[in-house]
């Protein structure tokens, strides 16, 4: 099946550049790639993705990891088909590997766009083969203050629409995350930041454990790059 899937994808983007004189384009994004230091915990994050295709229609691999010093918490591969349907929107269809324990796979449908008011959004629906459904909403908007600096804000919300035990899930709203970095840009393709960024756990199918948090404030160092 994920096999079928990539090879449509990248069939859609032979048959696309036949009628279109657009240049092949091959894009490597680091949204974020940071240290985040808490009262009681560490952690490495890295949010990129890697881009092949044209303007209107491409190939999207999306990558998405949490680290802390004992272990992956999160880890998490995407490959979708990105094809434009209004000057500010992407429709996103692919599929999804995760990797941490327990990780399981996903098919994936959603939109990427610019919402009025330059905030950038990603909605996206993910569904396993037990029948559970993820839906996940990612919010930015940058505020500039000179031509260097700015400020950017974001925030993000997981939903799960059932319980899953053996990924310690609970049905509803399980997680949001919310962050405020100052950036300041060297150029357009290096821009390092520091910031805060908190991390909210709702609903799970299990006890928290001895130690274990369910709200967490990090102060974050990293750094937004692109290629």
């Amino acid at each position: 099946m994920k096999k079928i899937i990539i090879s449509i994808m990248l069939f859609s983007i032979f048959a696309y550049s036949m009628d279109n004189d657009d240049p092949l384009i091959i894009k490597t994004s680091i949204h974020a790639l940071e240290h985040r230091v808490s009262d009681n915990e560490k952690m490495n994050f890295l949010d990129g993705e890697l881009s092949l295709g044209y303007d209107l229609s491409k190939v999207i691999f999306k990558t998405h990891i949490e680290q802390n010093e004992k272990e992956l918490e999160t880890g998490e591969l995407r490959a979708v088909y990105s094809f434009a349907t209004h000057p500010y929107w992407d429709v996103q269809m692919g599929i999804r590997k995760d990797f941490q324990e327990n990780g399981k796979e996903y098919l994936s449908l959603g939109i990427d766009g610019l919402y009025p008011y330059l905030i950038d959004t990603e909605a996206v629906l993910f569904m396993n083969k037990d029948g559970l459904f993820q839906a996940r909403l990612a919010l930015e908007h940058e505020i500039m203050i000179t031509q260097k600096l700015m400020l950017m804000l974001g925030s993000e919300i997981d939903v799960f629409s059932k319980n899953d035990e053996n990924a310690e899930i609970g049905r509803g709203l399980s997680s949001s995350e919310v962050s405020l970095k100052l950036m300041y840009a060297i150029n357009k393709q290096i821009i390092p930041y520091i910031g805060i960024h908190s991390e909210n756990k709702y609903f799970t199918t299990r006890e928290m454990s001895e130690g274990e948090e369910k709200d967490i404030f990090f102060y974050t160092i990293g750094i937004h790059s692109w290629f």
